[in-house]
């Protein structure tokens, strides 16, 4: 599967990336620092999964989150966040697509949530989306 990173250039991110890929079923293709860059390289490169680092400056997350979920094919996403404002639309999100809420940044909690994703998408009927 291939993963967009939404980062910024930190030893936190270079261990998630390598932890990424570590498993050979998922690779950071690309990886972005503001919304209108990651929907933009996930619109072009319809990534499976996008990773938003909600921790970053500047950002609403689940603005982020429900404009990715829009494109089509549609990617799964992992908010990674300390807290997170907004729990209702948070867990609205969660229900209503492949979104994963993540509490700590551990870069082994990012690749369970990719797994949970791969199991997800692996176990789907093409004929019953």
């Amino acid at each position: 599967m291939t993963v967009l990173l939404m980062e910024h250039d930190s030893d936190t991110s270079s261990d998630m990336r390598s932890a990424i890929h570590a498993n050979r079923h998922f690779r950071v293709i690309a990886h972005g620092t503001d919304d209108a860059t990651v929907l933009a390289l996930a619109r072009t490169l319809l990534t499976d999964v996008v990773i938003i680092d909600a921790r970053l400056d500047g950002i609403d997350p689940l603005a982020l989150c429900q404009e990715l979920r829009t494109l089509s094919p549609p990617p799964a996403v992992v908010i990674v966040a300390a807290h997170l404002t907004g729990v209702e639309p948070a867990h609205h999100l969660a229900v209503k697509g492949s979104v994963h809420l993540l509490r700590g940044s551990e870069p082994s909690d990012v690749v369970n949530a990719l797994r949970a994703i791969g199991v997800r998408r692996s176990n789907c009927d093409p004929d019953a989306l």
